[in-house]
């Protein structure tokens, strides 16, 4: 049997990309080993697992993680040796420990998930093909941070710089980045779009007048979800806004807070990876308003939309180009004809339940399309001439 190294700085089980990516290549007869952060769900069909320790990490301490950052900013301009810099950058994220244990194996495909982890798959790789499947802009993937754009920003362009072309296939999520990538790097990448397998499953018709939205994901600051509050809270009384969070658990009790007492705008538990779609099928709209204020929201094209689509329910957007793309090719949803609250509120405002039946039914449509099962197939075509050529 094969052997194939998947490399992710998170927990694949429940995290929807790798997690795929784990299952292809299981389905293909590869015995895959993975290096990951802990795994909450330990069924994934694995041979070995490389932990990365993330909870022993040393700069979990905020205080050390700011005098480390100073300390490799001050070594990247009068010591710049890529040796060093590749050595301070596996001990941030604490992958000095599995080093070794890697070396000890032979690989004969290493999938990378985040760029950090390429100085390290690099240099065990010896002569195994690499594949990064690189699911951000990392370049600007903290740029409204003063932090990330003195200290960050130039180690991201150096390891793009010095490891892309290095790399024997490469994916992207969105058309936008992959041409990000062309522009500012002059590397090819392939398209391989964030959909779920395919569920064959009826359209729900909600016969009451009500509007039920639904928005579910990682909460961060940057996204604002508290402009998706207040455009809730400026729609008229049919409609009602459930949110599933993951993440910053502070940034959640200040959304809470933030939606007062407004009934129509409810918190849940985050929905587990197995039960997402059955849980959005329920919903007439998925809901996600972001506006561009980083390059990677501009060309965002994530897990959920996608999600809502295998939900068969209707989508409701800003003009984001990579989603409007696939808005308007299958008539799914809306576009708001600006990125503002108000027009978002008009988009909506104006629906009704004749209007997202229909979309409703364009999902199941694009559901047909937009699913896992064939971006297999071009995954398949891609690593059989891979491995032809090599």
């Amino acid at each position: 049997m094969k052997k194939i190294l998947i490399m992710c700085l998170s927990d694949p089980s429940g995290d929807p990309r790798p997690k795929r990516f784990i299952e292809y290549f299981n389905s293909k007869n590869y015995q895959i080993f993975l290096v990951s952060h802990e795994l909450k769900n330990k069924n994934l069909n694995i041979q070995e697992h490389f932990l990365i320790d993330n909870k022993n990490n040393f700069l979990n301490n905020k205080l050390l993680r700011y005098l480390f950052l100073f300390y490799t900013f001050f070594i990247r301009y009068f010591f710049p040796f890529n040796k060093y810099l590749n050595y301070l950058s596996n001990l941030r994220y604490n992958l000095i420990s599995i080093d070794s244990k890697l070396r000890k194996q032979h690989f004969d495909l290493i999938l990378v998930e985040d760029l950090q982890l390429l100085p390290l798959s690099m240099d065990i790789c010896q002569s195994t093909l690499v594949v990064f499947d690189v699911r951000e802009y990392y370049p600007a993937q903290g740029e409204d941070s003063i932090i990330f754009n003195v200290f960050e920003k130039k180690e991201r362009i150096r390891l793009c710089n010095l490891y892309l072309r290095s790399c024997n296939l490469l994916f992207s999520v969105s058309q936008g980045l992959v041409d990000q990538y062309k522009k500012n790097f002059d590397v090819d990448m392939h398209l391989l779009l964030s959909v779920p397998y395919f569920r064959d499953i009826k359209v729900k018709n909600n016969l009451d007048d009500k509007i039920k939205m639904v928005h579910h994901g990682f909460a961060n600051h940057n996204r604002k979800i508290e402009n998706m509050i207040k455009i809730v809270k400026g729609l008229d009384k049919r409609f009602s806004l459930d949110l599933y969070l993951t993440g910053n658990d502070e940034y959640i009790k200040i959304l809470k807070d933030f939606s007062g007492n407004d009934s129509r705008i409810q918190f849940y538990e985050p929905i587990p990876f197995e039960k997402i779609i059955d849980v959005l099928s329920s919903y007439d709209i998925g809901f996600f308003y972001v506006e561009p204020t980083t390059f990677n929201l501009s060309r965002c094209l994530p897990n959920k939309f996608f999600e809502y689509i295998q939900a068969r329910i209707m989508i409701a957007v800003g003009p984001t180009p990579d989603m409007s793309e696939f808005i308007l090719k299958y008539d799914c949803g809306i576009i708001s004809k600006e990125f503002s609250i108000n027009a978002m509120i008009v988009s909506l405002n104006k629906l009704n339940k004749d209007e997202i039946l229909r979309m409703k039914n364009n999902a199941n449509i694009a559901a047909n399309d937009l699913n896992f099962e064939n971006q297999i197939i071009k995954l398949d075509y891609l690593f059989d001439n891979l491995t032809l050529k090599h």
